[in-house]
């Protein structure tokens, strides 16, 4: 178990570093092919991004808690397993097996809590990002009248479109 918990530490340090890398170019290429573009189009992709980024900061650390839950969740499941098969002759010579279904289906339980909790940050967190992802996307499609009007030609609206659905979306995801 040990050995699992220190591939997941090792594994999530190595993601977190890939990813933030990663992130932090492509919105940097995006927001400066959107500056170069249609640098009116700024405000609009920028704002709902970095208001998406403080709220996925703002829950980090509710994240986190309910994700070290679940892996103690699972500690404690795999513990109270291995207990009960190691003394399963004493547990059926004493005629606790009702005891001893009763303790692990509570594991089992509050695993199931942690995970759900889990799901509902993720969730969470899929809306959060969304908010950087889709907004301005949306922001766009509805300002291009005015855009046009203004003299942005339509290919600079495509570009942006390419930009904000193409390259800052898959930042986000």
């Amino acid at each position: 178990r040990i050995t699992h918990q220190a591939e997941i530490v090792r594994d999530s340090l190595g993601g977190l570093l890939a990813v933030s890398l990663t992130f932090t170019v492509t919105v940097a290429g995006a927001v400066a092919g959107l500056a170069t573009l249609v640098p009116q189009l700024l405000p609009l992709a920028v704002a709902p991004m970095a208001v998406s980024l403080i709220l996925f900061c703002c829950l980090l650390p509710a994240m986190a808690a309910r994700q070290r839950s679940s892996v103690m969740g699972e500690e404690a499941v795999a513990e109270s397993a291995a207990a009960a098969l190691a003394g399963l002759r004493d547990v059926v010579a004493c005629g606790a097996e009702e005891q001893l279904g009763r303790d692990i289906n509570g594991q089992v339980t509050t695993q199931t809590a942690a995970l759900c909790a889990v799901a509902r940050m993720n969730l969470l967190r899929t809306l959060c990002l969304a908010i950087g992802g889709w907004l301005p996307l949306a922001l766009l499609l509805a300002g291009t009248p005015a855009l046009v009007r203004h003299g942005v030609s339509p290919g600079a609206i495509l570009g942006a479109v390419t930009y904000l659905g193409g390259v800052l979306q898959s930042a986000l995801d």
